[in-house]
């Protein structure tokens, strides 16, 4: 069993393959996203016309490699939905690339292990980013949603 959304950043290529050589059957079963869990829990629409059509899924780079063309600080610039996945431990780093192309009240949702049975989610202001996960130590499984289509009306849980 593997846990999360095997379709995003779940390292199964190298598991199946491992699997595959071992003549070992698998079988991939869609789940839904952590991003999907936590804007529920909200009632938030990440899309919104006129004010962004877009959502994009990403982490902040660490330990694993990420694609210069893909850093933080380029699709920040799009100003549209972004849904940071394994970059707690990176969370100053992260809020200060995000500042600078979003304005500090800006929703954020942050989640921690959102579809577990002790999961949570919270609504603060990208300002606080850092701090509301170093008050919570959030390190894994957790995931922020950054938005401007993200409204204060929204609900928490």
């Amino acid at each position: 069993m593997h846990d999360g959304d095997p379709c995003l950043f779940g390292a199964i290529r190298e598991q199946i393959e491992i699997l595959k050589n071992e003549k070992i059957e698998i079988e991939v079963v869609p789940g839904v996203s952590a991003f999907q869990v936590a804007a529920a829990y909200h009632e938030a629409e990440l899309t919104i016309p006129d004010v962004t059509q877009t959502i994009i899924l990403t982490r902040i780079g660490g330990r694993t490699g990420m694609p210069e063309k893909e850093s933080l600080k380029d699709l920040a610039k799009h100003n549209s939905s972004i849904c940071l996945y394994l970059s707690a431990r990176h969370v100053k780093r992260s809020q200060e690339t995000l500042l600078e192309f979003y304005p500090p009240e800006t929703k954020v949702i942050v989640g921690f292990r959102v579809s577990w049975d002790d999961g949570w989610t919270s609504l603060i202001e990208l300002k606080d980013m850092e701090k509301f996960s170093i008050e919570k130590k959030l390190i894994r499984t957790t995931i922020y949603i950054i938005s401007p289509a993200i409204s204060n009306s929204q609900k928490k849980i």
